[in-house]
């Protein structure tokens, strides 16, 4: 691993804390503490969601206040909880901690008035009055708040402690791992003196002061949006909260943090759509930084295009990232549990949806990445992993997500694909990976957990057993007992 620049590494410890105790550490207990209930019958318009870059983000504005009937869905619009804690949410909330008391995602204004005051001046010193905030376009008013960062706060280095800037010296990353775990589950503070005044400040006192790093023009630029939102109309369906990299591949490629922005709109048909897209006011402000901080300087570009964060310098090749979330999102909203919630509950109705939706989501990212593949095979090594457990997520949908190991065991009779075109796409994405990658095909390199008869004192058991097994053999099975049921191919 190479070693971490200052500009890109910009606080991923305090992500680390933030996101690794809350969410996936604390996943594995939720079998523990789950009460059982009987399900309870709810069902809404389900909304699509669609990532759009920022330069082509223009939403229709609508006169009314949309609110989703989707409790789940309006929480990851709304509020910066990860996916693993919202996972964790659908039947144990009380183990996820409260976004108001982590100082690194909340958006808190002390004085509400004089923050709006500030914001309005520095506006005008860009030219713009309140009259035009109030007439901004959707875009307009994403593109204004990031300025109003980028103009008002100064890149503070001194923020970054002796201790983190012995993590740009590591270079083996699974050590790198086990030292940002080992001081989350520890609860080791890291930060020096001068980051933990500044995490700990009201939004708006960090504005007037005027120094941060990246989780706090994140942070900061939530709240300016916050402002802006008050004044124009336009902005009433859209929201900015604060986003970092989920998986640990992901943030140790980019330890960064930036902005989701969404927007709910409404069909002609009256479904709803939630229109989605990215945005990094740390990038617009360092962008004119020279060798001091990023090792050389850096070409001009417009303000779009380096506030836009849905490109690859934050989401991978082709962005591969940013959809492996979109359908990580779908997959938590058509998790099975959601029948038996409290806080998100759904019905099978709605559940199906979605599971439609992240079956198609794996299917185009199997694509994406084919697709670069096929261009420069020698990209495959780099991104394999996330086309594995793209390929292996899609046929878990397929088969009905967690009762594959029921297939394995006892045939198509008692898990079967439920729609055939969902094989059929399934089918085409394994003859596409056997003519472009054929030896990842015959490669044991695919994990699930079947079930596997024991005996213990003269009695019988089943349990669940991790089982490796090839792209070529688990399709083989798939095919054969899909063919035995009088299926297409």
């Amino acid at each position: 691993m190479k070693k971490l620049s200052k500009i890109k590494y910009l606080g991923l410890l305090g992500y680390t804390m933030a996101t690794l105790g809350a969410g996936s550490l604390l996943s594995g207990c939720s079998s523990i503490l789950i009460k059982k209930q009987e399900p309870i019958p709810h069902s809404f318009a389900p909304s699509n969601v669609r990532v759009i870059p920022f330069q082509e983000y223009n939403p229709i504005t609508s006169e009314e206040k949309i609110e989703l009937e989707d409790k789940m869905l309006g929480t990851y619009v709304s509020k910066p909880y990860s996916l693993d804690e919202l996972s964790l949410s659908i039947l144990n909330p009380h183990t996820v901690r409260d976004i108001k008391d982590d100082p690194l995602r909340r958006v808190d204004i002390n004085n509400y008035n004089k923050f709006e005051k500030d914001i309005i001046l520095t506006a005008q010193e860009l030219g713009y009055s309140k009259e035009d905030i109030r007439n901004l376009s959707i875009n307009e008013a994403i593109m204004l708040s990031g300025k109003l960062v980028a103009h008002k706060l100064e890149y503070d280095h001194s923020m970054i402690s002796e201790e983190d800037e012995e993590v740009f010296l590591e270079k083996d990353p699974l050590l790198l791992i086990y030292k940002l775990m080992e001081a989350s589950l520890n609860k080791v503070e890291t930060r020096n003196k001068r980051a933990i005044k500044i995490d700990n400040m009201p939004e708006d006192n960090i504005f007037s002061e005027g120094f941060g790093i990246c989780r706090n023009y994140a942070s900061v630029n939530s709240a300016v949006f916050e402002v802006l939102k008050d004044i124009n109309p336009n902005l009433r369906n859209t929201y900015m909260r604060w986003y970092s990299p989920e998986e640990i591949g992901h943030s140790l490629s980019l330890p960064h943090a930036w902005n989701q922005v969404s927007t709910i709109t409404r069909h002609d048909d009256d479904g709803l759509d939630i229109l989605v897209t990215y945005v990094d006011p740390t990038w617009l402000d360092t962008r004119n930084r020279t060798i001091s901080d990023t090792g050389k300087e850096l070409k001009h570009v417009n303000d779009r295009e380096i506030y836009a964060a849905l490109d690859e310098a934050h989401f991978g090749a082709d962005t591969l990232f940013a959809y492996n979330y979109l359908a990580q999102l779908y997959e938590t909203l058509a998790d099975n549990s959601r029948r038996f919630s409290l806080e998100f509950i759904s019905s099978d109705e709605n559940i199906e949806f979605y599971r439609k939706k992240a079956f198609e989501q794996r299917v185009k990212l199997c694509d994406k990445i084919l697709d670069i593949v096929e261009k420069d095979p020698e990209k495959f090594e780099k991104i394999n992993s996330l086309f594995k457990s793209s390929f292996q997520k899609s046929i878990e949908i397929m088969l009905r997500e967690s009762s594959i190991e029921f297939f394995f065991k006892y045939g198509y009779n008692t898990i079967y694909p439920k729609d055939m075109n969902e094989f059929d796409e399934s089918f085409r994405i394994y003859e596409r990976t056997l003519r472009l990658v054929p030896e990842f095909v015959t490669e044991d390199n695919l994990t699930f957990d079947i079930l596997e008869d024991y005996v213990e004192n003269g009695k019988k058991y089943t349990r669940f057993v991790p089982n490796k097994i090839s792209m070529q053999n688990l399709f083989n099975q798939v095919k054969s007992e899909y063919l035995n049921e009088g299926g297409s191919k």
